[in-house]
C-alpha cells in the first residue's frame, strides 16, 4: 500500500506508510486548478491523474510522466462536483459539453452556442447537467443523453424541484414574469 499526496505547488510524492519515500514519481501536474480523477495502475509507475489546470485544459498522465492523452482545449466553463462514487468535472466550450466521471469522457453537441456555465443538479442518487443552448434548456443524465422533453422552453437559467413536495421532481423556469414547473421524466 502506499499514499500519494499532491502538493500546493503541484508535486507528487508516494509514501508507504511510515512516511518514508516509496516511489519518486516523474510527473508534476503544472498550474494545478483541480484534480478530477485518480485511476490505479498495475503499478505505482503507471497510475493515472486527470486534473485541470488554471486555464480550464483538461490533463491526463501516468505518475511516470507518460501521456495517456493529449490535452484538451481550454474550456469557456468548468463544473466540479462531487458525487457518490467520485469527482465529476463538466466542461463546455462553444456549442460542445464534456461530461468527466469515472475516468470516462462522454460529450455532447448542440446547434447553438451554450450561454451560460452548465448547471449540476443532484437529486439524491441520480444527478443531471442542466445547459443554455440558442435553442432551450437541455437536460443531460450522467451519460450526456438527453432527457425526453429537451430541449425546454427556456433561455434563461432554470432548477431542479420538487415544489409541490410530492417526491417528484420537476424543471423550474422564469417564464413571462411567472415560474412555471415541468415534471421531469
Amino acid at each position: 500500500d502506499h499514499l500519494l499526496v499532491i502538493d500546493g505547488a503541484g508535486g507528487l510524492h508516494v509514501w508507504d506508510r511510515r512516511g518514508a519515500t516509496r516511489y519518486t514519481p516523474k510527473l508534476k501536474l503544472n498550474d494545478l486548478a483541480e484534480v478530477i480523477d485518480i485511476a490505479p495502475g498495475m503499478t505505482i509507475a503507471a497510475t493515472t491523474i486527470t486534473w485541470l489546470s488554471r486555464d480550464g485544459t483538461q490533463h491526463t498522465a501516468a505518475l511516470d510522466g507518460k501521456t495517456n492523452s493529449t490535452a484538451m482545449e481550454p474550456a469557456d466553463h468548468v463544473v466540479l462536483a462531487e458525487v457518490r462514487g467520485g469527482r465529476l468535472a463538466i466542461r463546455s466550450r462553444a456549442n460542445e459539453l464534456t461530461i468527466i466521471f469515472g475516468g470516462k469522457s462522454r460529450s455532447r453537441s448542440f446547434e447553438a452556442a451554450i450561454s451560460a456555465d452548465p448547471i449540476f443538479f443532484d437529486l439524491g442518487g441520480r444527478w443531471l447537467v442542466g445547459v443554455i443552448a440558442g435553442d432551450g434548456a437541455h437536460l443531460l443524465d450522467a451519460e450526456a443523453v438527453e432527457l425526453p422533453g429537451s430541449p425546454g422552453q427556456a433561455q434563461l437559467p432554470f432548477s431542479i424541484a420538487d415544489i409541490n413536495l410530492e417526491k417528484r421532481f420537476g424543471v423550474v423556469v422564469g417564464k413571462g414574469g411567472g415560474v412555471v414547473a415541468y415534471r421531469l421524466p
